[in-house]
């Protein structure tokens, strides 16, 4: 499969932007910031169970800077398939967070962007309380999406829940994660649920992943289930 002209550009832009930071971390920056940068790929870009890249595999990178008080923002980015026309995924993201008695709270805004697409465009509110136990850790959270253009005239609600945990004396993580939504990004019945069930394997800042990823979903090629493998470099 050729990859469209407009996609290799802007994946070429990610990746400048993303070898640029790394570069700017050399100069140290102030002892109160840290600035993260990741690049990497997958064999198939799901976002919540659904597959947003044609089933084919995808590009993808960061770029996050986060201050000492719990404040950060940043940048992601994807290539995609044939999303209403977007080649290119784009998440802006700011947000807090820190600890509260034995839980992390993260509390934040994420801006969809779609730079080629037509009217995707869309916000969503999100927040989660984490909590850790020996090398195991679980996760609750919610994302609210308002009543937008993109979400189909209606609101949009994803609850979830993730669990991972290291295996002692090795460079293996175990990963499950569950989730419902409801509301304009539900399905065709308004609602479904995704789960997924993983490993990772790390290797410096390497990190080699493998995830069974599923949907309740049936008919639709982009909810079928499927394996999806990773590789991503952090700096």
């Amino acid at each position: 499969m050729i990859m469209p002209l407009s996609r290799v550009v802007s994946v070429a832009g990610l990746l400048l932007l993303t070898a640029g930071a790394a570069r700017a971390q050399e100069a140290d920056p102030p002892a109160d910031l840290t600035l993260t940068t990741m690049i990497g790929g997958v064999s198939d870009y799901r976002f919540r169970g659904l597959s947003l890249s044609g089933k084919e595999p995808a590009l993808q990178g960061s770029l996050e800077t986060a201050h000492v008080s719990g404040f950060y923002a940043g940048a992601w980015a994807s290539t995609l398939g044939d999303a209403g026309g977007a080649d290119v995924e784009v998440d802006l993201y700011g947000g807090w967070t820190g600890a509260v008695g034995a839980a992390t709270l993260d509390l934040g805004v994420l801006a969809y962007v779609y730079p080629d697409g037509s009217d995707l465009d869309y916000i969503e509110f999100h927040g989660s309380a984490g909590w850790t136990l020996g090398p195991a850790s679980a996760t609750l959270g919610v994302n609210y999406a308002p009543d937008q253009k993109n979400v189909g005239g209606d609101d949009n609600l994803y609850l979830y829940s993730d669990l991972a945990a290291g295996i002692p004396s090795t460079p293996v993580s175990l990963k499950a994660h569950l989730g419902y939504e409801d509301g304009g990004f539900g399905g065709p019945d308004g609602d479904k649920i995704d789960w997924s069930l993983g490993a990772e394997y790390a290797l410096g800042a390497l990190v080699l992943g493998a995830a069974y990823v599923d949907t309740d979903i049936g008919g639709i090629d982009e909810a079928d289930a499927t394996l999806v493998f990773s590789l991503t470099a952090s700096f």
